[in-house]
């Protein structure tokens, strides 16, 4: 699946938001942003829940006016100052959730969706014989948005990579890139058991579990991306927990 490219992913704040106004200023001056497009401005203060998820109402450069006032206070400026030790960037993340493929899970019993990719054998008897087919899988996904997919509470997470090992030189290798996964119930990218993933230059935002999981994987490459806006979890739909990790990297040893 090939989306239209987005120039700019993510950007920063040039200028504080104020709670209760509708507009922003950003670092960045987006070519292809439009009315109706999705963002999400990241907390930037102690509390980790003071997200703002925007619509954007119109955009004049690096000024966007949104649909809706803001929540909460989110901390812009026009520059960093670099000190002695060093140079750090706090300003809140503005990230673009928007793209024109989108894959919409269902709201039944909190299912979402799961797109996964995977090697498997599929065994049965053909004329007195065992006849085992291979079916090797792969995916490119570049530019895609994946609305409440990934489902509840499990490790099956909105886009997941599983069982892909002895790939050949003649075999395609898999990846996900620059693509916004949000608004979903467990965890956005996970990559278990497989070689030679790329996952690079995503948006996650606001996924109740975790952002990108790699556990028991070999040459797999994960750059670029960028989680913020983390839901909250719950187990069993009442008890809350405190057990959400944006990157869980873990090597083949369960090392993490």
């Amino acid at each position: 699946m090939y989306g239209k490219p987005v120039d700019v992913k993510a950007t920063r704040l040039a200028a504080p938001a104020v709670k209760g106004t509708k507009t922003i200023t950003v670092t960045h001056t987006p070519s292809d942003w439009k009315k109706g497009d999705k963002l999400g401005i990241a907390p930037s203060g102690r509390d980790w829940e003071q997200r703002d998820a925007v619509t954007i109402d119109s955009i004049s450069g690096s000024t966007i006016t949104l649909n809706e006032d803001l929540n909460f206070n989110h901390y812009g400026a026009a520059s960093v100052d670099a000190s002695v030790s060093g140079t750090i960037d706090i300003r809140a993340e503005v990230v673009h959730l928007s793209r024109n493929i989108k894959i919409v899970g269902t709201d039944t019993d909190r299912w979402g969706a799961h797109i996964v990719t995977a090697h498997n054998q599929d065994s049965q008897f053909l004329n007195g014989k065992l006849s085992t087919v291979t079916r090797r899988g792969w995916a490119i996904i570049d530019h895609v948005e994946f609305f409440n997919c990934s489902q509840y509470d499990t490790d099956k997470a909105a886009v997941r990579f599983a069982d892909i090992s002895g790939l050949g030189t003649d075999d395609i290798r898999s990846k996900v890139t620059n693509s916004a996964i949000h608004d979903g119930l467990g965890i956005g990218i996970m990559v278990t058991s497989a070689e030679d993933v790329i996952v690079d230059s995503n948006v996650v935002w606001f996924q109740h579990i975790g952002g990108i999981w790699m556990k028991k994987s070999d040459n797999t490459t994960i750059t670029n991306n960028i989680v913020a806006g983390m839901g909250t979890r719950y187990w069993s739909g009442e008890t809350r927990l405190d057990e959400i990790a944006a990157f869980n990297i873990c090597n083949k040893d369960q090392n993490c």
